[in-house]
């Protein structure tokens, strides 16, 4: 078994980003400190924008971390021509991403958190792309930002123009992004279908709004900046909203998985641990963001079934029954939980988990990988029962692939026997020492 190497470590990241930019922005220091000298009102209200966004993140229902305010008015910056009231705005490319180098700064001081400071470098590196494409690529003696500016241009083609332009700097800030997300056992294309989903409505308003700002700067002026961040301010009090909705229900998931434990059906901490190991796996085999969820809500609630028996099963380990008992028990589990429509989906995985894997090779069964994931991940945590050790987890994975190609998808298993022994080489000596080692299963 081969551990996957971590694409994009965040503690790298950062490096790497002040490797990469740090002599570009201490050439546009000067720069910089010439354009707020010129234009102290117009610096002062992006240094206000840019600090207030970074302060204020957005957290989507998967923890990753956006900043749309301070991403829109960076690119809005960058493409910025002519603002009524002011004098030519005349800056370099290394300007605006300097600026917002600044502005982060200051807020991972007041708010510090190595999350934080890794997303903040995939923001520079996407700013810093779209400056430097519009204001530093120089075409015929003139830059895009001159261009345009000069109207040289139809507006229709400045627009689209610039609105390619945010979308690149987005694409680039997404993909980064996408790589850190990357770590553990998430696979890079899972983790970069997730950043295209869950930050595609702020992608699309964001894009919007720089382009906007930058068009009605010259009619409106500094006034400009804020009446197009509108939508952008709008669409993050949505989704914060529907990230404390969610985060609510997942901790109201999360108390009814207590049910078993608390009448006596199943260990302490079963069901947490299954979801944990579930997800991980379900990472592993690039399930995407929404399935990921159900996955973990089912893992959660999978042995729901359980309140419905007389006598509680020794040791609450659904593996050492009948497999008709234990699709009795899935069918009833799956009955109570589908009554919420909120976790159908989560139901339909339950009610799958106890079919035996040869059903889907020669019966045509329709069960999900979610289902086969979990039918594994509850397996293994009944074998251990929570233990770790490495002769614990040897002994599991050697009874689970006594059913390899029968009971369990030979898929599911291969992920599982990576996940658990990545954690069983990650253990110290010290940790393991005080632990069963050769306690039968």
């Amino acid at each position: 078994m081969r551990t996957r190497p971590q694409p994009v470590s965040p503690t790298l990241l950062v490096v790497v980003t002040a490797a990469l930019l740090g002599p570009a922005l201490a050439l546009g220091a000067a720069d910089l400190v010439g354009v707020a000298s010129t234009h102290p009102r117009l610096i002062g209200l992006f240094v206000l924008l840019l600090v207030g966004g970074e302060l204020a993140p957005v957290r989507l229902p998967s923890g990753r971390l956006l900043a749309p305010l301070s991403t829109a008015a960076a690119l809005t910056l960058a493409l910025l021509g002519p603002v009524h009231g002011e004098d030519d705005l005349v800056m370099g490319p290394w300007t605006p991403p300097l600026l917002l180098a600044a502005c982060q700064g200051i807020a991972l001081a007041v708010r510090p958190g190595r999350d934080r400071a890794s997303v903040a470098a995939a923001r520079l590196l996407g700013v810093a792309a779209v400056a430097w494409l519009a204001r530093g690529l120089v075409v015929d003696g003139r830059s895009f930002v001159t261009w345009w500016a000069g109207g040289a241009a139809p507006g229709w083609l400045a627009s689209a123009c610039m609105l390619l332009l945010a979308l690149a700097g987005l694409l680039v800030e997404r993909l980064v992004a996408a790589a850190v997300q990357a770590r553990g056992h998430r696979r890079l294309r899972t983790a970069i279908r997730g950043e295209s989903s869950e930050a595609g409505p702020f992608t699309l308003a964001i894009s919007a709004a720089a382009p906007m700002a930058a068009l009605m700067a010259p009619v409106l002026g500094a006034a400009a900046l804020p009446l197009a961040l509108v939508p952008v301010g709008l669409t993050a009090v949505a989704v914060r909203r529907y990230a404390a909705v969610g985060e609510t229900f997942r901790q109201t998931v999360r108390a009814l998985s207590r049910l078993t434990e608390e009448g006596g059906y199943t260990p302490a901490h079963h069901s947490e641990r299954v979801a944990d190991l579930a997800r991980a796996m379900g990472e592993r085999l690039g399930v995407a963001e929404r399935e990921l969820l159900d996955l973990e809500y089912s893992a959660l609630l999978h042995d729901l079934g359980q309140v419905s028996l007389r006598e509680p099963l020794e040791g609450g380990a659904t593996i050492h029954v009948a497999p008709a008992d234990q699709q009795r028990i899935a069918d009833h589990g799956a009955e109570i939980v589908r009554r919420n429509p909120g976790l159908v989906a989560a139901a339909d995985i339950i009610a799958t988990q106890a079919v035996p894997y040869r059903a889907v090779v020669e019966d045509l069964a329709e069960v999900p990988l979610s289902g086969r994931v979990l039918k594994v991940a509850n397996a293994f945590d009944d074998l251990t029962g929570g233990r770790r050790t490495p002769a614990v987890v040897a002994q599991a994975l050697e009874r689970i692939e006594l059913g390899l190609g029968y009971e369990y998808d030979p898929v599911t298993v291969a992920a599982l026997a990576t996940i658990v022994g990545d954690e069983v080489r990650g253990q110290s000596p010290r940790a393991t020492a005080g632990q069963d080692t050769a306690r039968p299963l």
